[in-house]
């Protein structure tokens, strides 16, 4: 056996392990479940599911499929100059996140409802990479794959361990300046999601929060960017690294609404555009980065 397929039935056997290693015990954590609710998850969420594989297939797949199926990381680890990576943990984590918060709704434990969700996540992501590695410009990569899992758990770890609440990856996307992807003729109708330029991730320490430091105010974190400019999907390009700050929406109160804290929850998941420095061909400040 290829010794790619060995690591990735080892990868999908850890993650079904650890990801339902959590009901195997006594259940010392009781459920309520509204079977009406389930009903509606369960009927609502395939449909809603189909929907997003028909956008990816429309904007990656269409007209590349029904190769045969096959690995490839060397492509992928250069040509979006690791924002890629970045992006497969943002997506797995924030898919973890929105199916657990559907539990909790529908009657699980927060516990269970985290395992659900992260048990949830690893199933779309490995859909997606299935298909990757049936597209012959493509392939299974086993570096996705293994961002898809490490993001589809993290808030499993940060429910275990509520000191990584405190460190936090956030997307951003710069609605300002003109697409990159958009100029490019081959791909002109690919999805926004492939349009790095305008990506930044950005990792958030909440110091307060790590350190019981009054330095900065809960709500304000220290945060580190990355992008790229200049990328042409064949591996050329520039990382670009900025120094800003990041505002956690958890530690800001709107309303006295019962399911606020949820929300927010979800919505600091994305980075609000603040003041940022550039360090890239010397340096560039920004009142406000996207």
């Amino acid at each position: 056996m290829n010794y790619k397929k060995v690591i990735l039935l080892l990868i999908l056997v850890l993650a079904n392990k650890f990801c339902y290693s959590s009901f195997s015990g006594s259940d010392t954590l009781k459920n309520k479940i509204n079977y009406t609710r389930l009903a509606i998850i369960s009927s609502s969420v395939p449909i809603a599911t189909a929907g997003v594989f028909i956008y990816f297939n429309n904007s990656w797949w269409k007209g590349y499929g029904g190769g045969k199926f096959h690995f490839d990381d060397t492509h992928e680890l250069t040509y979006a100059k690791g924002l890629d990576k970045a992006g497969h943990f943002w997506s797995s984590q924030v898919t973890t996140q929105a199916f657990s918060i559907l539990m909790e709704w529908v009657g699980f434990n927060e516990e269970k409802a985290k395992w659900y969700g992260a048990g949830f996540s690893i199933t779309m992501s490995s859909i997606v990479e299935i298909k990757d590695g049936l597209a012959p410009w493509w392939g299974f990569s086993l570096t996705d794959m293994s961002a898809n899992i490490l993001g589809a758990f993290y808030p499993v770890l940060q429910y275990k361990y509520p000191k990584l609440k405190n460190i936090n990856l956030k997307w951003s996307y710069d609605f300002v300046n003109k697409s990159y992807f958009k100029t490019i003729e081959w791909n002109k109708d690919k999805s926004f999601m492939d349009d790095y330029e305008r990506h930044t991730y950005w990792l958030s320490f909440n110091i307060q929060g790590l350190t019981n430091s009054k330095t900065f105010p809960k709500w304000l974190c220290p945060a580190i960017g990355l992008s790229a400019t200049q990328l042409d999907g064949k591996g050329n390009g520039d990382r670009e690294l900025y120094l800003g700050f990041d505002i956690d929406l958890r530690h800001i109160k709107f309303t006295n609404q019962k399911n606020e804290a949820k929300i927010k929850e979800f919505i600091n998941y994305y980075h609000l555009p603040s003041p940022a420095l550039k360090f890239y061909d010397g340096y560039n400040s920004h009142l406000i980065k996207f």
